[in-house]
C-alpha cells in the first residue's frame, strides 16, 4: 500500500502558516500566524505594511481525532497610512477563517447551524458534548437564527394549507414547493391578504394546490400572475363523506323506521355434534354513558343556541370545538354512543363449554381448568363464569335453554359517521350488505358515492357534469348543497381530475412541522420555529 505524506499546511488556508502544535488535556492547540504581506484597511481599503503590534486570537474549530481543537492565531495590528481615514489602527481580517470578534471558525459556525437545525438547542448541545464540540444550547440557537432561509429555486407549483400554532386559537400558513419537495415559506397567520402578498413577491408560480377553503382560493386569485388552482382530491372525498354523514344523521329516523319494518334476519347456527343447540353466551356489560359534565355542557350549548347564539360564540364560551357544539345542538344533548359489537372472547370455546355443561360439569373452576389444559385457553375464570351465567339461570328455573336458532337478530343501524364511511368503501361491509336491500335511500347514496369515488380515483373528468346533475336531482338537501359547492369551485375540481398535483406533500410537511413544534415544547417563538422547518441553504 502506497502512503502519501501530507503537508500540514494543506489543512489551513494559504494566508496562514503553521507554527506548532500542543496537547493540553483533551484539547489540541494549533498555533498559526498570518502570511498576508499587506492587509487592507477595513475602512478605506488601503494596503498597509506598518505593523504596530501583535496579539493572540483564540478560535474554536471542528474536533480532530476525538479531541477538541483550538486555534491560536497571531494577528497583527497595523497603522493605516491614509491620514484622512477614521481608523488609525486596525487588525488584519481573516475572512475565510473567522469573522471579526468571533470565538469560532466559519466551518464550526456552519456545523453549529446544521446541528441546531436538525436537533435544536439542548439536544444539539448534548450531542455536541459526545462529539467533542462543547457548545451551549443558546449558542446553537443564535447560530440558527442568523440564517435567512429562502428558496433557492423559484417555485412554479406550490401547495398551500394552514397549520395550527395553537389549535383553535392561532393558525399560520404553510407554502410548499411541490416540484422540489421542500418548504418554501412559513407565514405567521392565515389571512388571504398576507398570502396574496407573498404570492406577488413570487411571480413565477403557475399552479397552486389547496383544500376546499375559500380563504386560500381568494389568495391564489389575488396573486400577481394568473395561477391555476387545483383542489385536493383527498379533500373532495372527505367532503363527500362529511356530506353523507349529515344525510345519514338527518335521515336516521327514516332509516330506522324502514329497518324496523323489514323482516328480521335469523342467525342460523349449525351444531351437528350436539342434540340440542348451545344457548347464547352471556354478554359483556355495556360501556358507561357520557359523564355528567359533558351532559351539562351539552344542555348549556342547546340552551345558548335556542337563545340565538352562534356555534362559534358557544364554542368560545364553553371551551369546545365548533363541530362538537354543532353535534350537541343537532342531537339535542349528548348523542348516544353506540357500542361496537366485538366477537365474544368465549365464542371459540362455546361448543366445548356446552358439551361439558350438559355432561354435568357446572363449576366454573373445573370448566376453566379444562379449557386451559386441553384447549390452550389464556383467559380468566371470571370470563368463563360470566359466559355461562345465563345457562345457570335456566338450570335453576328448570327450563330448557333457548337455542340461537329461535332468537331473531335484529338489524342494527350504525352511527352516521360509520355508515358514511361504509358507503364510500370500494368493498361493502357485511353491515351495509344487510342494510342495503331494505333501504332505497341507502341504495341511492351508495350508487352516487361509488360513481363519485370512481371518477375521482380514475380521473374521469368527463363524468363530473353527469354526476352533478344526478346529485341535484337526488332530492336530498345536503347532497344538493355539496353539488352546488363543487359547481362554485368547478375549475379547481376539474384541474384536480386533469393534473397530477395534490396537497399530499403539503400535509406531510405539516406533520413534520408538528413533530418539530412538539420537540420544542411550545417554548419557542415563530422565528425559531420557522428557522427549524425551513431548509438550510447549501
Amino acid at each position: 500500500m502506497d502512503t502519501v505524506r501530507l503537508d500540514a499546511s494543506l489543512f489551513w488556508p494559504e494566508d496562514l502558516r503553521l507554527v506548532g502544535t500542543a496537547l493540553s488535556g483533551s484539547v489540541i492547540i494549533v498555533e498559526l500566524e498570518s502570511r498576508q504581506r499587506a492587509p487592507r484597511c477595513p475602512s478605506c481599503g488601503t494596503l498597509s505594511r506598518r505593523v504596530h503590534s501583535r496579539y493572540p486570537r483564540q478560535l474554536r474549530d471542528l474536533p480532530c481525532i476525538g479531541h477538541a481543537l483550538r486555534l491560536v492565531l497571531t494577528v497583527r495590528r497595523l497603522r493605516c497610512e491614509v491620514a484622512e481615514c477614521p481608523k488609525r489602527y486596525f487588525s488584519e481580517r481573516l475572512a475565510n477563517v473567522a469573522r471579526p470578534y468571533a470565538r469560532m471558525t466559519e466551518r464550526l459556525r456552519a456545523f453549529a447551524k446544521r446541528l441546531a437545525h436538525a436537533l435544536g438547542g439542548r439536544p444539539g448541545a448534548r450531542l455536541g458534548q459526545h462529539m467533542s464540540v462543547p457548545l451551549s444550547g443558546r449558542t446553537l440557537i443564535r447560530r440558527l437564527l442568523e440564517v435567512s432561509a429562502q428558496p433557492v429555486i423559484p417555485p412554479e407549483v406550490i401547495g398551500v394549507d394552514e397549520w395550527a400554532y395553537r389549535r383553535g386559537h392561532r393558525y399560520g400558513t404553510l407554502i410548499v414547493d411541490l416540484e422540489h419537495r421542500q418548504l418554501c415559506d412559513l407565514l405567521p397567520d392565515r389571512n388571504a391578504a398576507s398570502t396574496a402578498e407573498w404570492l406577488r413577491r413570487h411571480p413565477t408560480i403557475k399552479i397552486g394546490t389547496r383544500d376546499r377553503s375559500g380563504l386560500y382560493a381568494e389568495a391564489l386569485t389575488n396573486g400577481a400572475a394568473p395561477i391555476r388552482q387545483v383542489a385536493d382530491r383527498w379533500h373532495l372525498v372527505r367532503n363527500l363523506r362529511d356530506c353523507l354523514e349529515q344525510v345519514c344523521e338527518s335521515q336516521r329516523p327514516v332509516l330506522q323506521r324502514e329497518l324496523n319494518a323489514a323482516a328480521p334476519v335469523i342467525a342460523e347456527v349449525s351444531l351437528p355434534a350436539l342434540p340440542e343447540a348451545a344457548p347464547p353466551l352471556g354478554r359483556c356489560p355495556p360501556r358507561p354513558t357520557a359523564s355528567r359534565r359533558w351532559a351539562e355542557l351539552a344542555e348549556e350549548a342547546v340552551r345558548r343556541h335556542q337563545a340565538g347564539e352562534g356555534f362559534k360564540t358557544i364554542a368560545r364560551a364553553l371551551g369546545l370545538e365548533r363541530k362538537t357544539v354543532r353535534r350537541y345542538v343537532r342531537a339535542g344533548g349528548v348523542p348516544p354512543r353506540r357500542r361496537r359489537l366485538l366477537p365474544h372472547p368465549m365464542a371459540p370455546y362455546r361448543e366445548v363449554l356446552w358439551r361439558l355443561w350438559r355432561e354435568g360439569c357446572h363449576k366454573v373452576a373445573d370448566l376453566h381448568q379444562h379449557l386451559v389444559e386441553q384447549h390452550g385457553y389464556s383467559g380468566t375464570a371470571r370470563t368463563v363464569g360470566r359466559a355461562v351465567q345465563p345457562w345457570r339461570k335456566h338450570k335453576a328455573a328448570g327450563q330448557r335453554p333457548v337455542s340461537d336458532t329461535a332468537v331473531p337478530e335484529p338489524l342494527r343501524l350504525p352511527g352516521p359517521r360509520r355508515l358514511a364511511i361504509e358507503l364510500i368503501r370500494r368493498e361493502p361491509s357485511e353491515t351495509l350488505l344487510r342494510l342495503h336491500p331494505h333501504n332505497p335511500l341507502l341504495q341511492r347514496l351508495r350508487r352516487l358515492s361509488c360513481i363519485f369515488l370512481g371518477l375521482v380515483c380514475e380521473r374521469r373528468v368527463e363524468a363530473l357534469d353527469d354526476w352533478l346533475v344526478q346529485a341535484r336531482e337526488s332530492g336530498l338537501a345536503k347532497l344538493v348543497r355539496f353539488a352546488e359547492g363543487l359547481e362554485q369551485d368547478l375549475a379547481a375540481v376539474r384541474a384536480a381530475l386533469e393534473l397530477p398535483w395534490s396537497n399530499g406533500q403539503t400535509e406531510g410537511q405539516i406533520n413534520r412541522l408538528k413533530a418539530i413544534k412538539r420537540q420544542m415544547y411550545g417554548h419557542a417563538g415563530f422565528e425559531l420555529l420557522r428557522a427549524r422547518v425551513m431548509p438550510l441553504p447549501a
